[in-house]
């Protein structure tokens, strides 16, 4: 959680989706497959944003409210005097909100408040004759889901 400083000037979203690590699938194939080519479906697991919330972690929107202790900033402005007449002021992340700037009244259903599910896709991997032991075949977007929270 937290501000990122970049949000203030670049103008980011909060809850914005972002593209997970690449993750490492090992396919073993009969040597037959290797000579005549094939297609196989692989089936795996892998996190995703919740389908229901949206990745908020509230069962609807009206569940979002916005941190009374913060404002909604998820930043909370602290001020310590040091000597007389010095003041030193720095902000902390709302503990409240944990830097979200906003509570859940009612936690989603389906992630419970996780924001993540786990769920399992798959995709078709083209086994192409002749193709060497220890080929790398490479899909875009099988990997896990994450927010950049």
């Amino acid at each position: 959680g937290g501000m990122d400083p970049f949000d203030m000037f670049f103008g980011h979203q909060r809850n914005q989706e972002i593209k997970g690590p690449t993750i490492n699938l090992k396919v073993r194939v009969s040597l037959n497959d290797v000579y005549t080519g094939k297609e196989i479906e692989i089936v795996y697991s892998r996190q995703t944003i919740c389908p229901h919330c949206r990745g908020s972690g509230a069962d609807t929107q009206d569940d979002l409210i916005k941190c009374s202790k913060c404002n909604g900033e998820g930043v909370i402005i602290q001020k310590r005097q040091i000597a007389p007449g010095f003041v030193q002021q720095f902000q902390e992340t709302c503990d409240k909100c944990n830097g979200d700037g906003q509570t859940i009244k009612k936690k989603c259903h389906v992630c419970h408040g996780g924001k993540v599910v786990k769920s399992f896709d798959f995709f078709v991997a083209v086994i192409e004759k002749g193709v060497k032991d220890g080929h790398v075949y490479e899909h875009e977007d099988v990997g896990d889901e994450y927010l950049n929270v």
